[in-house]
């Protein structure tokens, strides 16, 4: 006892009687859902393509149909080429939709997103509970009776009975009418001009015609419909136009339409209209159906606000589908006799993760018909960066598109839009804060210009260079400094056309730095001028906040400051250099230590996302090599401690953050120094300077973990005396008849002897080194694991005991 199978296949079976309808049919139709009229359904075709139709059945929950979670009118859009697996809603040409879809009568398509299995509000019928619900169904109502090419279908149904065995609803011809609004989109003096008209209702195909007024010199109305020409003269008009169906009905409409004078050069516009796109600028849909708007700050904060102004233009589409669509200037006139012209834009186009939108401009002169494209951007843009296009001369009176191709990321974004034929100046580059140089260290920094006319002088206008420094007509500054300095210099540039930019930069040399050094990033929430960034990917930089943005860690170390590197994005990567450090004629074992904290965050279903440190060295100006690198979840702060290399006196740390959508890297605490093994040191490292000084939680026999292991012991087996994880102290056990002791050893505790021991009576305590030899010493970077065997087999002795002993810390 089967459910039944839906009216598209029982028709494809051949069990069906179909009643057609069609654009004109006006009748009160009547189903039914058993009985006689069993098996009768409507069917609506699309005129000239058999495969595409709408089924019009009653369907109840009675008999074999018990189960269903609805009953009324089913409304079938079946598109035979359709594809089954293909659950798409969008408008297309390729059939990339189901072969037979359920117009659900609420709209809120809970079976194409996984919400329901079906519910009382998916057929049509009076009583139907849906919010909005309005008992009607056509091209204009949610869900809408179009094609899947997205044009009207006509089809027009409404006042659904109550649902029940027998059901009636009425099918009549929409009423024509006219959809295009006025005034219609404007038109230029000399640039091409064209304008469909449109309606709805009645009995395609229609006729249009005009009939009153007159339509602006160099335009003219085809009888589908079209407006189009080249205008010849500027002006407003006014005109009626009718349009009449298969049937001669008619509806009229006024229109009007402006012709514009074309903008001379130089053109600006920083779209400060209040939200409202500016006058003269167009839009074309090239596929979907979304347009640019006017944004002062993006989709979740990207951007966070207008290059310049409080508005910018935007294109963002929240789907996945890929949508296109054009903005286009108004018309633009070079003037006479220009000189080359030149488009200059602001353009931000963030990515979301790996998804990036693009941007392509276009350029069509007054004269052509087709666009010629100028500029594909691709690439991620997270920051407003300026962009700079030579424009083509092949007409005086041109326009610019530009258009926006969505593709799942935070959208594309343009702001001060300027065109002009005048001659430019360069453009500095050149960040106004120059990197730090460094007492007797060689120094070379090249300033960088765009635009303008190349090839570029550069003058030193304003300033004193510090001492052993010079600066080259080919913008290099250079040299080896000799003294600590911190000045500003007004630097310029010139083109090759005579036109020149000054602008103003700051430079500090500093004295070498010597051990021990020490930085803490106390800098009232500024990284300290020493310290710089290198971008290795993208551009997100390292900050000094008081806490990370997830709040992991939620405070500083030590003070109030942390350095931390955290982005939204993924694969971000960014250097976080120190200043130059001199370690001295001849040093002895010098690491660098520094807490580290670093938390993963757990997505759940879509997995756990973890950001990465890893710390590099170099000489200046020489190439990074790889220290240690760092890819665990550490959610707490984290003493590391890395040997330096001592192979050269004067050397770089870098802090390399990656980002993976964690929590941030934030690190603190940074220290270099001579590593000069001691319990006090190992205190500087976990504890802060005010605790080692009060005394009870810091001495070596406190334990401020209540773990019952004592501070000396915590730094004895490399442990965390603020985490009561008691992993890491000694074990025992038999190996081979003999008994054997397993314990740490930290590298950082050279201050202590080790020294495993045995006795066979605990009353006795003839504790003895003898017999005791080395198994194993494995590095586990913090720490040695050693673990030792006693010679004398267990079953010499009716007992046997080992024991680990530790020499206090020197005095």
């Amino acid at each position: 006892n089967p459910v039944q199978v839906c009216a598209y296949l029982k028709r494809a079976s051949g069990w069906a009687t179909t009643l057609d309808l069609t654009a004109a049919s006006d009748l009160t139709a009547s189903l039914s859902a058993s009985g006689a009229g069993l098996n009768t359904f409507y069917r609506y075709a699309k005129p000239g393509v058999p495969t595409e139709y709408y089924l019009i059945e009653n369907r109840q929950a009675a008999g074999r149909d018990a189960s269903l979670p609805a009953s009324g009118i089913a409304v079938w859009h079946i598109d035979e080429l359709g594809d089954r697996d293909n659950q798409s809603l969008a408008y297309n040409t390729a059939h990339e939709n189901y072969e037979c879809t359920l117009m659900q009568a609420d709209g809120l398509w809970d079976f194409q997103l996984n919400v329901n299995s079906g519910d009382d509000g998916d057929l049509f019928h009076s009583d139907n509970p849906a919010d909005g619900y309005q008992n009607v169904f056509n091209d204009d109502t949610l869900p809408g009776a179009r094609w899947w090419d997205g044009s009207d279908s006509g089809l027009n149904l409404f006042a659904f009975s109550a649902s029940g065995n027998v059901m009636t609803f009425e099918v009549q011809p929409l009423t024509l009418m006219i959809t295009t609004a006025s005034p219609l989109p404007n038109g230029a003096v000399s640039i091409a001009y064209s304008q469909t008209l449109t309606a709805f209702g009645g009995q395609p195909p229609y006729t249009w015609s005009l009939t009153a007024g007159a339509l602006p010199a160099g335009l003219s109305l085809s009888s589908d419909g079209v407006i189009s020409g080249t205008p010849t003269g500027a002006g407003d008009a006014l005109f009626d136009v009718q349009v009449a169906d298969a049937t001669n009905g008619t509806v009229s409409a006024s229109f009007s339409l402006t012709v514009q004078t074309a903008f001379l050069l130089p053109y600006t516009e920083g779209f400060e209209h209040d939200g409202s796109m500016p006058a003269g600028w167009t839009q074309t849909i090239q596929s979907g159906d979304y347009e640019w708007a006017c944004y002062d700050y993006g989709p979740n904060n990207h951007p966070a606000s207008a290059f310049e102004g409080s508005y910018y233009a935007c294109f963002f589409h929240a789907d996945y589908d890929e949508v296109e669509t054009w903005l286009v200037s108004p018309p633009l006139d070079l003037g006479e006799d220009p000189d080359t012209p030149y488009l200059s834009f602001r353009h931000y186009m963030a990515a979301w993760e790996d998804d990036i939108d693009e941007l392509h401009v276009y350029y069509k002169g007054a004269e052509e018909t087709e666009w010629t494209l100028l500029a594909v951007y691709d690439e991620e843009t997270p920051a407003w960066t300026r962009r700079l296009i030579t424009l083509p001369t092949s007409s005086r009176v041109f326009q610019i598109a530009f258009s926006g191709i969505s593709r799942y990321g935070y959208g594309v974004c343009i702001d001060q839009v300027d065109i002009t034929s005048d001659p430019m100046p360069p453009t500095i580059t050149t960040a106004a804060r120059l990197p730090p140089g460094t007492v007797g260290i060689a120094y070379s920094h090249t300033f960088e210009a765009t635009e303008g006319a190349a090839p570029y002088a550069w003058t030193l206008v304003d300033g004193v260079l510090p001492d052993g420094l010079s600066f080259s007509s080919g913008g290099v500054l250079s040299g080896t400094p000799s003294e600590a300095a911190d000045v500003e210099l007004a630097i310029s540039v010139t083109g090759n056309n005579g036109l020149a930019t000054t602008n103003l930069f700051s430079l500090a040399v500093l004295s070498l730095q010597a051990l021990p050094y020490f930085e803490s990033y106390e800098n009232s929430g500024d990284l300290p001028i020493a310290w710089t960034q290198e971008y290795v990917s993208g551009i997100e930089n390292w900050n000094a906040p008081n806490a990370s943005p997830d709040g992991y860690p939620d405070a500083a170390w030590d003070g109030d400051y942390l350095a931390c590197f955290y982005s939204d994005q993924i694969g971000s990567v960014t250097r976080l250099v120190s200043p130059v450090i001199d370690l001295g004629p001849a040093p002895q074992n010098p690491v660098l230590a520094f807490m580290h904290c670093m938390k993963a965050y757990d997505a759940g279903e879509d997995g756990i996302w973890q950001d990465e440190l890893r710390v590099y060295v170099r000489v200046p100006g020489g190439a990074w090599s790889l220290l240690e690198t760092f890819v665990d979840d550490t959610p707490e702060w984290t003493q590391r401690v890395i040997a330096l290399p001592t192979s050269e006196r004067i050397l770089q740390i870098a802090f390399e953050g990656t980002s993976y959508y964690g929590s941030g890297v934030c690190i603190d605490q940074i220290e270099i120094l001579e590593y000069e093994p001691s319990f006090a040191l190992w205190q500087l490292g976990w504890f802060t300077e005010s605790e080692v000084q009060a005394g009870g939680i810091a001495d070596e026999g406190d334990d401020p973990d209540g773990d019952g292991i004592v501070n000396l012991f915590e730094y004895a087996w490399a442990m965390d005396p603020w985490d009561p994880d008691t992993t890491g102290r000694p074990g025992g056990g038999v190996s081979g008849g003999q008994l054997t002791l397993t314990f740490r050893e930290s590298k950082q505790a050279g201050d202590l002897f080790f020294l495993p021991v045995a006795c066979t009576d605990l009353t006795l305590g003839d504790w003895d080194s003898s017999d005791i030899t080395e198994v194993s010493r494995a590095d586990s970077n913090m720490w040695w694991q050693v673990t030792v065997r006693h010679d004398v087999p267990v079953s010499n002795a009716p007992a046997r005991f080992m024991r680990l002993e530790l020499l206090p810390p020197l005095r």
